[in-house]
């Protein structure tokens, strides 16, 4: 089981994931992450990786983000569905 340092360490970390993606989609920021989609049109995690060490952001072992570090983050997270839904953006 995830201890509270973890859990309160995914949470703000998926909060910072979805506000550059939010923030991004909406034009407030300009990431460029619209430069690095995919085909299809999504954005790689990679890149959001970048964006969240750019912005000074570290894991919780003061690393930096990569694809696979944020894919666990994500996945953790996607588990408490109260939380997730409480970051649903207001369009």
């Amino acid at each position: 089981m995830m201890n509270e340092k973890t859990d309160s360490h995914d949470e703000q970390t998926f909060k910072k994931v979805v506000e550059v993606l939010c923030a991004s989609g909406t034009d407030k920021e300009d990431y460029e992450l619209h430069r690095c989609r995919t085909k299809n049109g999504k954005t790689r995690l990679e890149d959001v990786a970048r964006v969240m060490n750019d912005l000074g952001s570290r894991n919780r072992k003061g690393g930096f983000w990569n694809k696979q570090s944020l894919k666990k983050v994500i996945q953790r997270t996607k588990k408490k569905t109260a939380f997730c839904k409480s970051l649903t953006p207001d369009w």
